[in-house]
């Protein structure tokens, strides 16, 4: 291995507690997670194309509690 490529090892990012947090929500809840990003999906798809502050609020608060409950809050 040539110094450059060793360095690059050494240094790999690192996955942080958010990155590990939403694999687990993705083994936890998935639906949680595809019903609102269908939401979101559908909100920027629609005739309007506008996206507003509670348009998929129903659906964040579903991923919100999932995150807390991977978490532990």
């Amino acid at each position: 291995m040539n110094r450059t490529a060793s360095n690059a090892a050494k240094h790999q990012q690192q996955p942080n507690r958010f990155t590990h947090s939403f694999k687990r929500m993705k083994e936890v809840c998935p639906n949680a997670i595809t019903n609102y990003a269908t939401c979101v999906l559908e909100a920027e798809s629609s005739q309007s194309r506008l996206m507003t502050k509670h348009s998929c609020s129903k659906e964040f608060v579903s991923v919100k509690e999932c995150f807390r409950k991977v978490r532990g809050f």
